[in-house]
């Protein structure tokens, strides 16, 4: 009886973390991905999407706050930097992001793509 107790208490917490931090992120992106951009779609036509309001999402792949705040964001189709005055999520975290895009931006040496959230 303690073992099909003790395996039936390993199975819940293990259904627990599953939901609760695993398919916690596959939800966001479901959800996100119906009321979100491609970032692909908005790089691919830079011209259409240029100094207007976007919203994607996506996971955070890197930040960084080097006097400025800003992420790497991947969507699974490309990946674009978002700048931001709020605080820099977590890496893996799937956040949504409504900003301005900006077609070029130059961080250093680097030009690049970039949304600047609101």
């Amino acid at each position: 009886m303690r073992k099909l107790i003790f395996i039936l208490l390993i199975i819940f917490l293990l259904g627990f973390v599953y939901f609760k931090f695993i398919r916690n992120n596959e939800t966001k992106s479901i959800e996100y991905s119906l009321t979100t951009t491609p970032i692909s779609k908005i790089i691919t036509d830079p011209r259409d999407y240029e100094g207007k309001e976007v919203s994607v999402h996506g996971t955070v792949e890197s930040a960084f706050n080097l006097g400025i705040k800003y992420y790497l964001l991947n969507d699974g189709t490309a990946t674009i930097y978002v700048i931001t005055e709020k605080a820099v999520p977590k890496v893996g975290e799937v956040v949504k992001v409504k900003g301005t895009f900006n077609q070029r931006l130059k961080i250093g040496n680097l030009q690049v793509e970039t949304i600047t959230e609101k």
